[in-house]
């Protein structure tokens, strides 16, 4: 699928104390899981309510001004027939029965509302790539919530997947940012898409 994104240039950014602590224990925690050393970048993302699309958006075109129209791209896809039914067996929800998978879609559609697993689990199936979150629970665990770009048909990666990764960070539960993850200085992982 060509999507209708704009690429800009990459920037440099400066991290925080507290993006830099963040960016190290993903370094960490990838080591731990991987025996790789990588190197990781937290980029600050607006705090609209947006700021899932905006992770993205900054991941796959290195601005997060592209936000709106690939929340446009992941609520349309979510509603295609065939998504649209693995989507609503995969999340449904019997805490909320009064939500149909379609109200969600139509609410996702909003500017400002909060982007969930399902748009990270659709975008990753739309984009044809993986998208790891890094996601820090109530008792200071992290843990790396993996979305293969098949998530949706239920089938694993294997040893033959060679996905792009795109990498979110969510420390608080309710806030989004993206992170870097370099190999060496000069690659990245952010996603080259078809323009």
């Amino acid at each position: 699928m060509t999507l209708n994104l704009r690429l800009f240039k990459h920037k440099r950014t400066t991290m925080s104390p507290s993006h830099t602590e963040v960016a190290t224990q993903l370094e960490q925690y990838i080591y731990t899981q991987t025996a790789i050393r990588k190197n990781a970048t937290a980029v600050k993302i607006s705090g609209d309510g947006n700021c899932l699309f905006r992770a993205l958006s900054y991941a796959i075109t290195r601005s997060q001004t592209q936000h709106e129209v690939l929340r446009m791209y992941i609520a349309n896809y979510m509603m295609q027939p065939d998504v649209a039914n693995r989507l609503q067996q995969l999340f449904a929800t019997a805490d909320r029965p009064e939500v149909t998978h379609m109200d969600h879609v139509l609410t996702m559609q909003d500017s400002g509302q909060w982007g969930t697993e399902e748009e990270i689990a659709t975008a990753a199936h739309l984009l044809g790539c993986s998208i790891v979150c890094f996601s820090k629970y109530s008792d200071n665990r992290f843990c790396l919530q993996h979305f293969p770009p098949h998530f949706i048909e239920m089938t694993q990666c294997t040893s033959s997947c060679k996905h792009k990764t795109v990498y979110l960070i969510n420390t608080s539960g309710t806030h989004y940012e993206c992170a870097i993850v370099r190999d060496t200085e000069t690659s990245s992982n952010l996603l080259e898409i078809e323009q």
